[in-house]
């Protein structure tokens, strides 16, 4: 079985385009670009994360030609019983 999927209806766009606060969708999870925690050592400055998988929290780093779907959500708070 094969399939090919056409992207074009989806809005791809490379991670670099995407502004801090941005939502997408990445290999079926969603996402979200925050400002990136700089590391400089005195002889290099490296980027440590730069988005948050809402769904639990991780930070992760990710490279800016990665092609993400940028997405619109909607959040729903519901206060916890106790």
């Amino acid at each position: 079985m094969s399939a090919n999927v056409d992207y074009s209806d989806f809005n791809v766009s490379t991670f670099n385009e995407a502004n801090a606060g941005t939502h997408f969708i990445w290999a079926g999870e969603l996402y979200q670009k925050v400002k990136p925690r700089i590391a400089d050592d005195g002889d290099s400055v490296t980027e440590h994360v730069n988005v948050i998988r809402p769904r639990d929290g991780e930070f992760f780093c990710f490279f800016g030609e990665e092609q993400v779907v940028p997405v619109d959500i909607n959040i729903e708070v519901i206060r916890r019983g106790i």
